[in-house]
């Protein structure tokens, strides 16, 4: 046996054993992109201490962005988030082990008026890490590129006049979704894919109304395309030339299109305030599968885990079997509580500010701990990277949570 063979044996023993026993910290995948590394809100972090009581349960650090929808991105010791503040936003660089910012980057805003907005000034988009360079879009459709050691610009464009789209009546917050030397957004009709290093226009949608999720990559059968939420439905797109494959239409109460569509087996699984679909296609046909109103997501994406769905149906939690479309069970008192997953388990956080350690067992709903970890509103995903949660409030206030117990 070859020395790289035993090592390559021994280093698999390892992480099975750790993964059962949940007994001793792993190096979990870094959060770099909008709903972590798998952009399904799902990582295999082993370093919890579970079941997680208040004494398992450290806070680190705490800093105020100003207000934000922002979630956070974290790449090595480096986090990435934004707030707003003084008709400013900011794009923060911060010290995980400090919680210190490293670099901020800052720009003017004009006047925010957005009606039924509880926070019309906050930020929305989380940024994105990839390849020693920051990503961001803000509220008004301006993409940014900075370097992501110092802060400093790298490019900017105004892609929301690029495209002659129309602004969505909340303004943009769709996550930037790199895609090899491009990266895309969620801007107008069915998007721009902008060259991520020079910031030049590869293809552009013309004019339209975007949504408010985030692009998401799908496969269906030998299809490979990105799919975008617009206001008036999803569209599925060649991610090298922009040109469509398909378009579902699908028009909501209230046009808040801000779920990232989920994609099963050949379907894809789409929600808003007052339904939910199912649509399979083929031939670049969609076809309705089922429709739902046992989960109806506003703007929390749901977890799929195996045939499962589990979500957050107008604050309730529901498990959704993907099959059919039924509710298998539910529980009340999410609010507007947002969804994570560490392996086998859900992380949900409470409106209230509650942090719930759930069992993701489609038979029945099994809460294992529920703590208080924070006294004001979070909308924003939480983020999960090798035992800490970082957790942003609406009023901006960012927290770091030891959950590994001190391991």
């Amino acid at each position: 046996m070859n020395g790289s063979h035993y090592l390559r044996r021994a280093l698999c023993a390892f992480t099975l054993i750790s993964a059962l026993s949940m007994a001793l910290p792993t190096l979990a995948e870094d959060w770099s992109q909008w709903r972590g590394p798998n952009h399904n809100g799902i990582v295999s972090d082993s370093s919890l201490r579970l079941p997680l009581e208040a004494s398992n349960i450290k806070p680190v650090w705490t800093f105020n962005t100003g207000k934000s929808y922002s979630a956070v991105t974290v790449n090595g010791n480096s986090l990435y988030t934004m707030g707003a503040a003084n008709s400013k936003d900011t794009i923060f660089c911060i010290n995980t082990k400090t919680g210190k910012p490293t670099w901020t980057y800052s720009y003017p805003f004009t006047k925010r008026e957005f009606g039924g907005d509880p926070n019309p000034t906050s930020s929305t988009s989380t940024p994105v890490y990839y390849d020693k360079r920051v990503y961001a879009l803000s509220r008004e459709g301006t993409a940014y590129c900075l370097d992501a050691a110092k802060g400093d610009l790298i490019w900017k464009a105004d892609i929301a006049k690029e495209t002659g789209a129309t602004m969505p009546q909340w303004g943009y917050s769709g996550s930037p979704l790199i895609d090899g030397s491009r990266v895309l957004f969620n801007v107008g009709h069915h998007g721009v894919a902008l060259d991520r290093k020079s910031g030049n226009v590869v293809w552009k949608c013309k004019g339209g109304t975007s949504g408010y999720a985030t692009p998401t990559f799908y496969t269906i059968g030998d299809q490979k395309g990105v799919a975008f939420f617009n206001g008036e439905g999803v569209v599925g797109v060649n991610s090298a030339t922009g040109s469509l494959y398909w378009e579902h239409t699908w028009k909501t109460r209230f046009g808040v299109n801000a779920i990232d569509p989920v994609f099963y087996q050949d379907s894809f699984f789409i929600s808003a305030f007052d339904a939910s679909h199912r649509v399979s296609v083929a031939n670049n046909t969609p076809t309705i599968v089922f429709k739902s109103r046992h989960l109806q997501n506003t703007f929390v994406n749901p977890i799929l885990i195996g045939d499962y769905l589990y979500g957050n149906s107008k604050g309730r939690l529901v498990c959704m079997d993907m099959k059919t479309g039924e509710s298998v069970w539910d529980s009340a008192g999410l609010g507007n509580g947002t969804l994570i997953a560490a392996g086998s388990h859900l992380i949900a956080l409470t409106e209230k500010g509650e942090l719930l350690i759930i069992d993701a067992n489609p038979t029945k709903y099994t809460e294992l701990s529920r703590t208080k970890v924070l006294e004001s509103a979070c909308w924003a995903h939480p983020t999960l990277v090798n035992g800490r949660l970082y957790c942003h409030t609406l009023e901006g206030e960012l927290v770091c949570l030891d959950l590994s117990g001190g391991k």
